[in-house]
């Protein structure tokens, strides 16, 4: 099962959010959104937002990551001509210019996908439900400058289908245990 496939899902962000070529990630959003409109209208049949409730999700973490990446990233890989990557600092023109050049995306190293599936597995589904203080300390932990790393597209696209198939494979594992506990209550 791909990200894109999971994008939607309660515990996987709706908006999965990179940088990379403008005109591609452009165009893959617009293909994305297309997508997903048709799964959120699934998804608001299954699970209804309470009125004044901000659902978590990979977003919630989230600030302007491609110039957050540019900006403050301390680490950048390149792949070689040997296809070896090679962490190197980003070089001071992205800085300058706060634009992740084409053909590379910003990873977050402990990507918010992980957090949102640990809250809702621990019960945490809205906004409300965690102290303003640690939201605030989770968005910047989040957004800190030794999380954040610019990677070519191929890295952080194969990143993000481990993560979405694991995200996917603990829903189901956490659904397996909830439909045993019912069946041993009856």
């Amino acid at each position: 099962m791909s990200i894109r496939n999971l994008e939607d899902r309660a515990a996987v962000q709706d908006d999965v959010e990179a940088v990379e070529s403008r005109s591609t990630q452009e165009e893959e959003i617009e293909e994305v959104e297309g997508e997903e409109e048709e799964e959120e209208d699934q998804e608001d049949e299954e699970e209804q937002v309470p009125e004044g409730e901000v659902l978590i999700t990979r977003d919630t973490f989230i600030e302007d990551l491609e110039y957050a990446g540019a900006t403050r990233a301390e680490r950048m890989v390149i792949t070689d001509e040997n296809g070896e990557n090679q962490y190197l600092p980003v070089p001071s023109s992205i800085r300058k210019s706060g634009i992740v050049p084409d053909g590379y995306a910003v990873d977050l190293i402990m990507d918010p996908l992980i957090l949102v599936a640990s809250l809702r597995k621990s019960g945490v589904k809205y906004e409300s439900q965690l102290p303003g203080d640690l939201l605030q300390n989770l968005k910047g932990t989040i957004m800190a400058a030794n999380n954040l790393c610019i990677v070519p597209i191929s890295i952080w696209e194969g990143k993000l289908e481990a993560i979405g198939h694991s995200v996917a494979m603990g829903e189901k594992k956490g659904e397996e245990e909830e439909d045993e506990a019912g069946a041993n209550e009856a």
